[in-house]
């Protein structure tokens, strides 16, 4: 239908008619209620959209807690598949529909906690480590995970504490991983550098939250805290050439200006205040275990030490199958070459390799094969053999020794 001027102009004026008619003569509040009534209609021929702002942080953007709305939005959008939600306990709904989360720490005026998807894709059957080294650990994690009311009945938080100590490229970050995909926790990096006060750090463990993996890394390099017995009852020797060195590991940021002390770093481990936060892990890492101060590494603060050493035969078995697919199955040529990779791992204390080193080769193959990866992992196994030093001898026997040595 085509319409010219003349009919144009024609509904117009009829437009304008019947608005004057319905001002003149409709009620207002016939008006209001006509207009809902097509506003309905109208809704019902459209698709509902809403847009809701949640936002990750309660309160000032600056130093806002974590938002508990937040969580429960994430509950409600998780990811579908993974769980039936309307079958599911609501601990196990809760903490397998959403996404897991890597939290950090910032500067004191800065937001507490800032986070990123946690998306690691470490787990217990991709660990190089002892076969039953790994399987105390897990056994260990799920007893603990499962025994809320024996926490509560002998009187302790429900909290635990690992220190991981090992040389690096021993896989420590990895095992850390793996616990927060076995529990489904969320993780707590707590960068210390950027910790000024102790009050600060309990306001950091106060705004953490249930099911969580609080890690500190590298925990020697980020504080002075070694034995203190060794300091002379606090006091340090500024010419001692050891506790220079020490000084001189640890970030710039440390030196020279107000920080926590070891009692923060005590209190926040099993202090009051960590028993306000329910379910937890606490997870030290070092490659120089003895520079820790004992009260930081007591029963009860940390429940277990687990040494990650270099790579032993089971170990190369796991990265065999992580990186090259090498099973059961394979031909007598891999098999060949893995004995002989086993022989060097066991045989020889001279060869010393870390699982990173192991992974590091096999990526240099990628595409190349397993055989051609096993071949040159053999022979970097007997370089490292042939290359090793000679064990250190006492220039200088005891019997030799005069009184003015002595």
């Amino acid at each position: 239908m085509v319409l010219d001027c003349r009919s144009v102009g024609s509904l117009i004026v009829m437009v304008m008619v019947f608005r004057a008619a319905m001002r003149d003569f409709v009620p207002p509040e016939a008006e209001q209620w006509l207009r809902r009534f097509l506003a309905r209609v109208t809704a019902a021929f459209r698709a509902p959209t809403a847009t809701i702002l949640i936002y990750e942080a309660d309160g000032a953007t600056i130093t806002g807690v974590a938002n508990d709305l937040y969580d429960a939005a994430q509950l409600y959008l998780g990811r579908h598949g993974e769980v039936d939600l309307h079958r599911a306990p609501v601990d196990v709904m809760r903490f397998t529909s959403r996404e897991h989360r890597l939290y950090t720490n910032g500067e004191e005026y800065q937001r507490l906690w800032t986070s990123h998807a946690f998306s690691h894709p470490s787990t217990f059957d991709t660990l190089a480590v002892d076969p039953a080294l790994r399987e105390e650990i897990r056994a260990d994690l799920l007893r603990f995970a499962s025994r809320r009311e024996h926490y509560a009945s002998v009187g302790r938080a429900w909290k635990h504490g690992y220190l991981l100590h090992g040389l690096p490229g021993t896989g420590k970050t990895s095992l850390v991983a793996a616990i927060a995909n076995l529990l489904m926790f969320d993780v707590y990096d707590l960068e210390l550098t950027t910790v000024a006060t102790n009050s600060h750090l309990r306001r950091l463990l106060v705004s953490t939250t249930p099911k969580s993996v609080n890690v500190v890394e590298d925990i020697d390099c980020s504080l002075d805290l070694s034995d203190r017995r060794k300091k002379g009852g606090g006091i340090i020797d500024e010419d001692d050439d050891d506790n220079n060195a020490k000084m001189s590991m640890l970030p710039p940021a440390t030196i020279g200006r107000e920080s926590i002390s070891l009692s923060g770093l005590l209190n926040f481990v099993d202090g009051l205040w960590s028993s306000c936060i329910g379910e937890r892990l606490i997870i030290f890492t070092t490659n120089h275990p003895e520079r820790l101060d004992p009260a930081l590494v007591c029963p009860g603060r940390m429940d277990r030490k687990i040494e990650l050493g270099y790579c032993s035969p089971a170990a190369l078995r796991v990265l065999a199958k992580n990186y090259l697919g090498v099973g059961e199955d394979t031909d007598d040529e891999v098999n060949g070459l893995m004995a002989q990779a086993e022989g060097l791992l066991a045989a020889d204390d001279d060869v010393r390799i870390t699982p990173a080193d192991i992974g590091e080769v096999f990526m240099g193959c990628d595409g190349a094969g397993a055989s051609a990866a096993l071949r040159k992992l053999v022979g970097e196994l007997r370089r490292r053999r042939d290359h090793a030093p000679a064990p250190a001898v006492d220039a200088l026997q005891p019997s030799a020794l005069t009184a003015e040595t002595m």
